[in-house]
């Protein structure tokens, strides 16, 4: 078991790579297809942030392994949510969306190996089952919450009287469309 969990690290790692290096482009694809929702937040900063949080939590699950099997194959159910969400990316846009491939080929079969295997050794019940699922899908729900966030902070009344305020008088004065006469 520990084995298809440690193989779940190595899978999220081609897949980073896939994503970010070879052949890469994926902040850029997420800026096109949602850019209202993504700009200023779809940076590299938080490609690595968010992806370095993912592969410590791998790396986790791999190191408690079948003592915690839920969380354990939550992040099997992770990487096969993931996968599903490339391959509806790349269905959605008609073309190849960074990820697609690893998300495809390797995160769901070896997802399905976990979840196997945990089967194999009677380590999988349904509240396993369930739970691994809803810890994956909330995990995946992350990086939307945080763009949902930062858009609604941003985007808000307060926050753009408060850029104003910082900015100073001038600013306020040339943002209200007014012109100043020298």
């Amino acid at each position: 078991m520990r084995v298809v969990l440690w193989l779940v690290v190595a899978a999220s790692l081609l897949h980073v790579g896939e994503e970010y290096a070879w052949p890469g482009g994926f902040l850029a694809f997420m800026r096109r297809v949602a850019p209202s929702f993504t700009t200023g937040v779809a940076t590299p900063a938080f490609a690595v942030a968010i992806n370095g949080l993912m592969i410590l939590g791998l790396v986790v699950a791999a190191l408690v392994g079948p003592a915690v099997p839920s969380f354990a194959l939550s992040g099997a159910a992770l990487i096969a949510l993931n996968g599903l969400g490339h391959l509806a990316a790349a269905v959605r846009t008609r073309g190849y969306a960074p990820g697609t491939v690893t998300g495809g080929l390797v995160y769901l079969p070896v997802a399905a190996a976990a979840f196997v295997a945990f089967a194999v050794a009677g380590r999988l019940t349904v509240g396993v089952a369930v739970v691994s699922v809803l810890l994956g899908v909330a995990y995946n729900l992350v990086p939307l919450a945080w763009f949902g966030l930062h858009r609604l902070v941003v985007e808000s009344p307060w926050a753009a009287s408060t850029r104003a305020t910082e900015r100073g008088p001038s600013a306020r004065w040339a943002s209200s469309g007014r012109r100043h006469k020298p």
